[in-house]
């Protein structure tokens, strides 16, 4: 769920009704992954305060990342990671975080630190390998 707030409402020409919502700051991130095309269907639902309260108490409960997350993310913006995972240069940093996330089966990264099992998937089938490709010379790009 990513928090937002309206900023302005009209109704177009056709009757169709135009909604514009600023995304807080901390969810831009999030935001830009899910909704950065155009035309991107979504659903709406009104956040309640306690829908709110009880988001917030969930967001300070997840398990904050570690050493191997910002391994992870920092990977991730590395072009020569990318090239390695992919085979070439056309995925992206956030297509990189979703395919450790699938690999290891996790819902974030932040898991890497608390989750042992993700933690030996990440460094059976990423980190070594990698590793052991730049070790051996990697790629120029």
């Amino acid at each position: 769920m990513i928090q937002a707030s309206t900023v302005k409402i009209s109704t177009m020409a056709d009757d169709t009704l135009r909604i514009v919502i600023d995304v807080e700051p901390r969810y831009a991130q999030e935001g830009f992954a899910l909704f950065g095309a155009r035309g991107t269907p979504c659903v709406l639902a009104r956040l309640t305060p306690e829908a709110a309260k009880d988001q917030a108490q969930q967001e300070a409960q997840k398990p904050k990342g570690g050493e191997l997350s910002r391994l992870a993310g920092m990977w991730c913006n590395d072009p020569q990671f990318r090239y390695w995972l992919f085979g070439d240069l056309n995925g992206s940093a956030d297509e990189a975080a979703a395919e450790i996330r699938i690999r290891c089966d996790i819902a974030s990264r932040a898991d890497l630190d608390h989750d042992e099992a993700a933690a030996a998937i990440f460094h059976r089938e990423i980190r070594v390998p990698f590793s052991e490709w730049l070790r051996d010379g990697g790629v120029t790009l």
